[in-house]
């Protein structure tokens, strides 16, 4: 942002001898100073890296006199985060914390909101916390897209799209017949015999 004045002064022969001088007379609460250039200048240069008002005093002279200060505020609005976004690997009904990675130009906290981008009909459950971690619980093998857009407490920045590859999940097998040993399970059995086995296999 440039500030810019202008001076005039009565006296012809002062023409060409003006001089300015800048002075940061107050900034928003705990905020870092801004970034200045010009302080002698007729125009100065600020950049400021906090939200809030910037008050600035500038004064011209001729060498021998100087004019009655001036004010000039700058109200520095909120800069949007951002965030970016890597994909996750999941399984079938284990419950994962999905982040993201933002940023804020003012240092303000972020934190994601989160919503369903596209579940293809596959169910799933899904919560955030207020720090912006989501729980994510895929009830699918499959693809998912979670969408997370940075909330900086005041405006909210460009979505961006996670992606959750949700990985076929084996299936289990128990026998039902024998005894459990050391080994895996013991079957007793006579040489010449029929021995009857069974088990049970179940897919998630």
């Amino acid at each position: 942002v440039t500030l810019s004045v202008d001076a005039s002064d009565a006296d012809p022969g002062d023409v060409g001898r003006l001089e300015w001088r800048w002075t940061l007379d107050s900034a928003p609460p705990g905020a870092p100073l801004p970034v200045v250039d010009g302080l002698q200048d007729a125009s100065l240069d600020v950049t400021p890296l906090a939200r809030g008002l910037y008050a600035f005093t500038v004064v011209a002279t001729d060498g021998e006199s100087e004019s009655v200060p001036a004010r000039v505020l700058l109200a520095a609005d909120n800069n949007p985060p951002s965030a970016s976004a890597a994909s996750f690997h999941g399984r079938l009904g284990v419950a994962m914390s999905l982040t993201v990675a933002s940023t804020d130009p003012d240092g303000d906290t972020v934190a994601p909101r989160w919503t369903m981008a596209d579940a293809g009909g596959k169910p799933f459950g899904l919560q955030a916390d207020p720090s912006g971690t989501a729980s994510f619980t895929p009830g699918a093998k499959g693809r998912y897209v979670l969408r997370a857009t940075p909330f900086d407490g005041t405006d909210e920045g460009a979505p961006v799209d996670v992606s959750v590859d949700v990985d076929n999940a084996p299936p289990t097998v128990v026998v039902l017949s024998g005894e459990p040993g050391p080994d895996g399970i013991v079957i007793q059995a006579k040489t010449g015999r029929d021995v009857p086995l069974a088990s049970r296999a179940s897919d998630p």
